[in-house]
């Protein structure tokens, strides 16, 4: 059995392994049988951060629609999941009916302590030896590179848990490898980028010096680089796994990616409050997206749209737009902004809970880090549209893997999710 984590860190990677297991069909056996306690904490970590600050539920039923499809909380796993929230008071009041879950009211704590509290839940469920060899190893990982022919003795697995833990990681990209000119194979994890990012470059063996320090220095210029073929190094450091990039869905119906290196940042905000960074990230995926890819006359105030949210008198709203409202925003199903009716448009409006608020508040600064003016006063015309998107995000791990065919919902159903799910309105 590995050794013992901390029970921050337990819960921390709980919802990684969540995160990377989305890559993977939960009723594959690996996962059933080896992963449940893991999956069950990891899903009960992510839907505590997603309603944090909300204060009140008022249509839990919509809320398990909107966490099935962005956070792949299986249906059939949500009342579990907020028992297992209730047990631990971070939500209360829960009402019930019929069997469903119809409201609830949350109190969730600070981030460290919420994985604190869920890491001790993991524990307690006496998790199995391939859970917690999952675990250790996706927590060694992300600390640094480890020899394959050591990852066994360094983290005390024996060879059946290393074997099972390694294919189900590299299936769920939560462990990558790369091979050493002499042929050893090293392991590592693409949380590991985020913390070590000094060591990058000497994992590169395709390129040349040049090659890695013209596409890494225009990535430091300009945060949140359209991914392209023009881009070698930095497509390869993604498959990789070594830099972080989400893929927003771009009105023409493709997938594209956006490579970030938010190095600049507080070191919490790559483990405590990475929550936060997850939401500033597709923040700037769905800006970036607009600005390349959405039709528009690109903006060059881009920053206008993220102050326009955060101002108070202007009630944190943009402007009513005419868009096709198959042209929903993306932000919009991650909780991070509702929609205002005005006439027969909408207004996009920051949910302001204190995560939205920081989270858009670090898009600035990575926006600040790339050296785009932040000055100037008014939004132009056509900045709303930066924020249109079809809807559909993966996350950084997920970009390097094959999302599962999903039946989407339509764009009038999902506004009405949104709306009763933050207390607008109630489905009838």
């Amino acid at each position: 059995m590995p050794s013992k984590l901390d029970k921050f860190r337990i819960g921390l990677c709980s919802q990684d392994v969540h995160t990377g297991l989305r890559n993977v069909d939960p009723s594959s056996g690996a996962v059933v049988q080896y992963m449940e306690s893991t999956r069950l904490v990891g899903m009960a970590a992510s839907l505590a951060l997603t309603i944090k600050g909300q204060d009140v539920v008022e249509d839990a039923e919509a809320l398990k629609v909107i966490v099935a499809d962005q956070l792949d909380i299986d249906p059939f796993a949500f009342n579990q999941v907020v028992g297992l929230l209730e047990e631990q008071g971070i939500v209360y009041n829960v009402e019930r009916q019929s069997g469903r879950i119809k409201r609830l009211y949350e109190k969730v704590p600070v981030h460290k302590n919420v994985f604190e509290q869920l890491g001790e839940v993991w524990e307690q469920r006496g998790p199995t030896e391939i859970e917690a060899s999952m675990v250790a190893t996706v927590d060694a990982l992300a600390t640094q590179p480890i020899r394959h022919m050591e990852l066994g003795r360094t983290l005390g697995m024996d060879k059946k848990a290393q074997q099972i833990v390694l294919d189900l990681g590299r299936e769920s990209q939560l462990i990558k490898s790369v091979s050493l000119p002499k042929g050893e194979e090293v392991l590592y994890s693409p949380y590991f980028s985020f913390e070590n990012p000094s060591i990058l470059a000497e994992l590169f063996t395709k390129h040349t010096d040049a090659e890695i320090q013209a596409e890494f220095e225009g990535l430091k210029s300009y945060q949140g680089l359209p991914l392209s073929d023009k881009l070698p190094v930095l497509t390869d450091a993604v498959a990789r796994g070594l830099l972080t990039a989400p893929s927003v869905e771009a009105p023409d119906g493709e997938l594209r990616s956006f490579v970030f290196a938010p190095y600049t940042i507080g070191h919490d905000y790559l483990t405590t409050r990475k929550s936060v960074l997850e939401k500033a990230l597709a923040i700037l995926a769905c800006v970036r997206c607009g600005q390349h890819f959405g039709g528009y006359t690109p903006v060059a105030f881009p920053a206008r749209i993220l102050q326009t949210l955060l101002d108070p008198s202007r009630n944190r709203m943009l402007k009513a737009h005419s868009s096709h409202r198959r042209q929903y925003r993306l932000l919009h199903r991650m909780g991070i902004v509702r929609f205002i009716p005005s006439g027969a448009w909408v207004q996009p409006q920051l949910i302001d809970t204190p995560d939205n608020i920081e989270a858009v508040k670090l898009a600035m600064e990575l926006l600040k880090y790339s050296g785009e003016p932040l000055a100037g006063r008014g939004v132009p015309p056509d900045a709303p549209k930066l924020l249109m998107n079809p809807g559909r995000y993966l996350t950084p791990i997920m970009t390097v893997q094959r999302q599962r065919t999903r039946l989407l919902l339509t764009d009038e159903h999902w506004e009405k999710l949104v709306n009763a799910a933050t207390g607008r309105i109630r489905l009838g």
